[in-house]
């Protein structure tokens, strides 16, 4: 399954509930589906590419909003595991805000990854991408995290390009690697082979997901 994740700059807030309402309705179908762990894309609930919006969308991680609250209690009522990317914050405005991904467990305290290795690149001649002017780089990789008796590990997007960041995860024990990304289009041949690269090499699962967008600057691949 696929969603998109758009924030509109008249409404913001209201795209963010948007966006977090269709985590709670992939939760219950997963449910349904006796699906374990549900994963979402880059920067999903608060939009990849939200620029000036970004420190008013960011999710506080030291006192969660009420509607991450909200998305905490649909993961233990309905008994799965959520991944999703956001931005979160860790204090004041410039240089606090990260690219992150959220990992909720029934019954277990949030883990919060940052993106290691932020990204730039132009594609077609323009500048596509500049993550610094976003976001402060992470200074962890990812814990290895227990999911239903599985050991998993997180990776960002760009993170996969470099193998020592699988390889660090699957030392500390993953026998699962998660990435979420906001895979841009014209990359088709990247993300059809590199994942499959680094499962190979590891040994391990691979899991890619990314976020889609119906007519976005830039378009985004449908994984």
């Amino acid at each position: 399954h696929q969603a998109d994740s758009m924030i509109d700059a008249s409404d913001p807030k209201m795209s963010l509930r948007r966006n977090a309402s269709r985590m709670f309705d992939a939760i219950q179908t997963a449910s349904r589906e006796a699906i374990n762990l549900v994963v979402f894309g880059e920067g999903f609930l608060n939009g990849y590419q939200s620029g000036d919006m970004l420190p008013e969308l960011a999710l506080d991680v030291a006192d969660p909003s009420d509607l991450l609250e909200e998305v905490m209690a649909s993961v233990n009522e309905f008994g799965l595991s959520l991944i999703f990317g956001a931005t979160t914050s860790k204090g004041t405005y410039p240089g606090s805000l990260f690219n992150s991904a959220v990992v909720l467990r029934p019954g277990k305290e949030m883990l919060v990854v940052d993106k290691t290795h932020l990204s730039e690149f132009r594609y077609e001649g323009e500048p596509v991408v500049s993550e610094k002017l976003d976001w402060a780089t992470g200074s962890e990789l990812s814990p290895v995290f227990d999911i239903d008796g599985f050991k998993v590990g997180v990776e960002i997007c760009h993170d996969i390009v470099f193998p020592e960041v699988a390889r660090s995860l699957c030392m500390k024990g993953a026998e699962l690697i998660v990435n979420v990304s906001a895979a841009v289009s014209g990359f088709d041949w990247f993300w059809n082979s590199v994942p499959a690269t680094r499962a190979f090499e590891n040994g391990v699962w691979y899991v890619h997901a990314t976020v889609v967008s119906a007519g976005g600057q830039p378009e985004l691949l449908e994984h």
